[in-house]
């Protein structure tokens, strides 16, 4: 995605589209990665099609996956060129509106949960964001799964949740 996303023309993209079609956004989700995302799905699907809870968690998770409201057109033009493409977040220079975006200015516990496999968000991209902030409490969380797994998984539900709620009782009051 950081290659696509460094290289695109999205003034021209929104120009052609207004809003991204969300049909659009997961095609070019599903290109990032073919054979996992389109070829091995679908076959774990068929050697699974006689297994009642599997199929009806694979359905479930296909309507959310291609459940995708169109993108505004200005909003992904911004993402693209402030993050993506001049990285302004974490140099320091990203706004929202009149005010400077200082990641050094976020001192409270920072618990930052990202996923190994992740192929939107990858590792390397999460792992320098407690470098960044200005918290003495900041903590990386690297879990063995992809982007959407991190939420939606049974087994990480069941393993995440309770290190998330352990990690904020750890810091109340």
């Amino acid at each position: 995605m950081h290659v696509w996303m460094q290289e695109i023309d999205v003034d021209r993209l929104v120009n052609a589209f207004g809003n991204l079609p969300g049909n659009l956004v997961n095609a070019a989700f599903l290109l990032l990665n073919p054979p996992r995302l389109l070829l091995d799905k679908y076959l774990g699907f068929l050697e699974n099609m006689d297994n009642k809870d599997f199929v009806e968690n694979f359905i479930r998770m296909e309507k959310w996956i291609f459940d995708s409201p169109d993108v505004p057109g200005d909003t992904f033009r911004q993402i693209v060129k402030d993050l993506y493409q001049e990285n302004r977040l974490v140099q320091g220079k990203l706004r929202l509106g009149e005010r400077r975006v200082d990641l050094r200015r976020v001192t409270m516990p920072l618990l930052n949960i990202y996923g190994r496999y992740d192929h939107l968000v990858p590792p390397e991209a999460c792992e320098v964001l407690t470098e960044k902030v200005g918290s003495r409490d900041a903590e990386n969380v690297c879990l063995d799964t992809g982007h959407v797994g991190i939420y939606v998984s049974s087994r990480f539900q069941k393993e995440t949740i309770p290190m998330i709620a352990a990690w904020l009782l750890a810091r109340e009051g």
